[in-house]
């Protein structure tokens, strides 16, 4: 509960995306309606939040950051990769991503939207 607290203003920060919190895990979702936006906007939300980590004094793990792209018609694959590039690190968005021990592929189907997480 201290936990939830303290993280609990992470959320005032994010202006283009969600911020989703699970004990200590955090994901950030955004939509746009084109690939380019969508990266411009997540690049920068994430940018945020790993400067909210810093200056708390909480550590970032690299090693668990994923990207997923999720077509808004949910039934043609995005056959590209696109790489995410903030701070000093990079990701590179892949076809299926897990989530809370949940396997989330890229043909779940949304309308009208990109997303990643």
């Amino acid at each position: 509960m201290l936990f939830n607290l303290f993280i609990n203003d992470i959320t005032y920060f994010f202006e283009n995306s969600d911020l989703y919190n699970f004990a200590d895990d955090n994901t950030i979702t955004a939509f746009a309606n084109t690939i380019s936006e969508l990266i411009n906007a997540l690049e920068t939300e994430s940018e945020i939040a790993i400067r909210w980590f810093n200056d708390n004094e909480m550590i970032v793990n690299p090693d668990k950051f994923q990207a997923i792209i999720i077509n808004r018609k949910g039934n043609e694959n995005l056959t590209n990769q696109h790489n995410l590039k903030f701070n000093q690190y990079e990701i590179c968005s892949k076809n299926s991503v897990v989530l809370l021990g949940i396997e989330i592929d890229d043909k779940l189907p949304l309308k009208n939207t990109l997303t990643i997480l």
